[in-house]
């Protein structure tokens, strides 16, 4: 359940790096070393007309780290 909700949070292409961010640390919420793990890929703190989001980059690394955990 846990690995399909990660991928579904990572496949929203609508959410911002900060609010997949804020998902993600809610889904890992009782995985104590999954959020620390996830403090290494903190988006920036965005400017005010910032609009990016999660590129394929940041998934492919992600995943890695997930696998290699």
């Amino acid at each position: 359940m846990l690995y399909w909700s990660l991928f579904d949070i990572l496949g929203r292409m609508e959410l911002s790096q900060l609010e997949a961010y804020h998902s993600l640390q809610l889904l890992f919420r009782n995985h104590p070393d999954l959020r620390e793990g996830l403090e290494r890929f903190r988006p920036p703190v965005p400017t005010k007309h910032a609009t990016t989001t999660f590129g394929r980059g940041f998934l492919c690394v992600l995943f890695h780290w997930l696998q290699s955990a």
